[in-house]
């Protein structure tokens, strides 16, 4: 009898919790097995996700690169487009300065107080002058104003139309004393000179004879020669930008 009781003894004790070693072994081995699966699906959605973030940045940089060259294409578009205006408003600026030009050239000259009162200072310091005029109806009228002047200065004055072909844009004074005077100083184109300068009305240049198409004047008597208003600058005067 002790024999057998030693004997049921043994065999309770390879059990635990009713599994004997074998199905423990075998529970390990399963267990094993799990965590194994487990640490490689594990492994597989890190790579996944690693991968998906590493696709997302790519799409991200990419976005970035095309905003960046819109952005820079956006900014050349609007620098070409501020050039383009800047240049349409020199344009207006010059076309502006032509109508300017066009229209002052198209006004008649006039006479103000102060060029009146500057050429009626000669009163008293010559006694007749004459006055040369081109053709055209400005010329005309604008030495009319000055014969005018001068006249209520107390001066004798007669008027001289230039040859049809004769043009000049500039005063001029015919002196016959002006360089030689037998009776004294020579009068340097004086005191015209000095008079209508001070009109604004500037002579650039004198002569001691008179030229071909008015040697019908009196040559002892000084004359001004009144220039044409010069026209509108042309194209080929426009200084290149």
């Amino acid at each position: 009898m002790p024999e057998t009781a030693n004997i049921s003894t043994s065999r309770k004790s390879g059990r635990m919790l009713g599994l004997d070693l074998n199905s423990w072994n075998n529970l390990l081995v399963l267990s094993l097995v799990i965590g194994a699966v487990a640490a490689i699906a594990v492994g597989v959605s890190t790579y996944v996700v690693v991968q998906l973030q590493k696709a997302e940045a790519r799409e991200a940089n990419e976005r970035i690169a095309t905003l960046t060259t819109q952005g820079d294409e956006a900014r050349a578009q609007i620098a070409r487009a501020n050039e383009k205006a800047e240049e349409a408003r020199l344009e207006a600026a010059r076309a502006n300065e032509r109508t300017a030009e066009l229209l002052k050239s198209l006004q008649q000259r006039v006479l103000s107080k102060e060029q009146i009162g500057a050429l009626q200072g000669l009163r008293g310091k010559i006694a007749a002058v004459n006055v040369a005029y081109e053709t055209d109806a400005d010329s005309l009228i604008f030495s009319t104003l000055i014969a005018a002047a001068l006249q209520d200065a107390g001066i004798t004055v007669r008027g001289f139309a230039r040859g049809p072909s004769v043009h000049s844009n500039v005063n001029m004074l015919y002196d016959k004393l002006a360089f030689e005077n037998p009776a004294g100083k020579p009068t340097a184109g004086e005191p015209l000179l000095s008079a209508f300068k001070a009109a604004g009305l500037p002579i650039t240049s004198i002569m001691a004879r008179l030229s071909v198409d008015l040697e019908s004047a009196p040559p002892d008597i000084p004359m001004i020669i009144i220039g044409g208003k010069p026209g509108p600058a042309s194209a080929s005067d426009t200084p290149a930008k």
